[in-house]
């Protein structure tokens, strides 16, 4: 296991930049993948100056879905837990003080 990040954020004035980090895996969303946004996500909601964020991916693909090799390391219970975790990621208007609604323009 590597000690690299499964994301990263940076910013250069108004524009953030979302890094999906895991080429190796085709940016491929795990249970890392799933902490190191969460934590993006709330850095980035302390932004005030950034206006836009543009995510990626490293490498050839910018991502994969869920990483199909951990779910047989899943529970039941921990699938649920992590699929609710996506969920409010991708859906959630919780890290956008400045609107009642996400954008995915």
């Amino acid at each position: 296991m590597t000690d690299a990040p499964a994301a990263t954020l940076t910013a250069d004035g108004p524009v953030g930049r979302l890094t999906l980090e895991r080429p190796q895996a085709r940016n491929a969303l795990s249970r890392a993948m799933a902490e190191a946004l969460d934590a993006a996500l709330a850095r980035l909601a302390t932004m005030d100056e950034v206006r836009a964020v543009v995510v990626a991916g490293r490498g050839r693909s910018f991502c994969a879905g869920a990483d199909i090799a951990e779910m047989p390391t899943l529970s039941p219970v921990e699938a649920e837990t992590l699929s609710g975790r996506w969920q409010r990621i991708t859906s959630s208007s919780e890290y956008d003080k400045r609107s009642s609604s996400p954008s995915t323009s």
